[in-house]
């Protein structure tokens, strides 16, 4: 059966929720991602101080994580002015449209041209409606696009998958769930 993902190449930068970053932390590709899929792989800074602790060693994921950006796997922003706007109207909707912090700065920091990676249905419905233009991955997508498949090869991928769903806590989306089943 084929892949499902919907990654392919593209040159935008793609910003990371923070349960992306923890189902990558989990199957410890996070520092693959970018050579992988040849773009800029960013976080802001509020989606860092979402993530908290690595899932598998429980230590805090912070200095993890500025060390990937530090050798340059991935970059650490801060939200702009437009930005910030914009992440203040999505964390204030009402019920059922209210994003958390970082789904809200993940799609705020992307509607200007980027592409987002957010695994939650809520914020991949909101990123739909509200910023039709960006292109929205899940953690999914990502580890079974082409790209990270041929950089990282056929056990490595599967075993990301399995890490990202027992450690990272990953949910299979229903478009993925074919897929899955078929190869575990």
């Amino acid at each position: 059966m084929r892949s499902p993902s919907k990654y392919n190449q593209s040159s935008c930068p793609i910003y990371l929720d923070a349960s992306v970053v923890i189902n990558l932390l989990a199957g410890d590709c996070l520092g693959d991602l970018s050579d992988a899929l040849g773009c800029e792989v960013r976080l802001e800074k509020t989606v860092l101080g979402e993530v908290g602790y690595h899932p598998k060693t429980k230590m805090p994921a912070r200095p993890i994580i500025e060390e990937f950006a530090r050798s340059g796997a991935l970059r650490i922003v801060s939200m702009s002015e437009k930005e910030t706007a914009e992440f203040v109207r999505l964390v204030s909707a009402g019920e059922p449209d209210d994003l958390d912090d970082g789904e809200a700065a993940t799609l705020a920091c992307a509607a200007e041209g980027c592409c987002a990676a957010v695994d939650e249905r809520k914020g991949r419905r909101i990123a739909a409606r509200d910023h039709p233009s960006v292109r929205v991955f899940t953690t999914l997508d990502l580890i079974f696009s082409p790209l990270f498949f041929a950089h990282v090869g056929i056990d490595r991928t599967w075993q990301v998958a399995r890490d990202a769903s027992a450690i990272g806590r990953m949910r299979i989306p229903p478009e993925w769930r074919d897929f899955v089943k078929s190869k575990v």
